[in-house]
C-alpha cells in the first residue's frame, strides 16, 4: 500500500493537463461537427437532389442572379437552356443554378404566385 502511494506521489503536477487538453480538443471537434459540418452536408445533399430533379418548365435563378425558365436539359453535358425573356434563351451549367422553383411548389392552392409571366 505504501508503494502505491509513493508511486502516485512522484507524478508531476502537470501530467493531468495534457489529458484535459486532449479532452477539450475532442469536445471542440464534436461541437464543430454538430454545428457546422453536419448541417452543411444536409444542405449540399438537398441542393444536389433539387438539381437532379430539374425538368422542363421549372423556374430557376442562377448564381449570377439570372431568372428564367428551363426549356431544355442536356443530361449528357449537364447544360440547361434557360429562357430569360420571350424568344431569348441562354445556356448555363446545371451547377450554376442557385435556386429552383418547380411547378409543384408554385401551384399550391391558397398561395400568391410571386413569379410573373406564367
Amino acid at each position: 500500500m505504501f508503494v502505491t502511494f509513493a508511486a502516485s506521489a512522484q507524478q508531476t503536477p502537470g501530467s493531468g493537463g495534457m489529458t484535459q487538453l486532449l479532452l477539450m480538443f475532442a469536445l471542440l471537434g464534436v461541437f464543430m461537427w454538430l454545428i457546422v459540418l453536419r448541417p452543411q452536408k444536409k444542405e449540399r445533399q438537398e441542393r444536389e437532389r433539387k438539381l437532379g430533379a430539374l425538368k422542363k418548365g421549372d423556374r430557376v435563378v442562377s448564381i449570377g442572379g439570372v431568372h428564367g425558365k428551363v426549356i431544355d436539359i442536356d443530361g449528357s453535358q449537364n447544360i440547361l437552356t434557360v429562357e430569360v425573356a420571350p424568344k431569348v434563351s441562354i445556356r448555363i451549367n446545371r451547377s450554376a443554378v442557385a435556386t429552383v422553383h418547380s411547378k409543384e411548389s408554385r401551384e399550391k392552392p391558397g398561395e400568391k404566385e410571386d413569379l410573373k409571366g406564367e
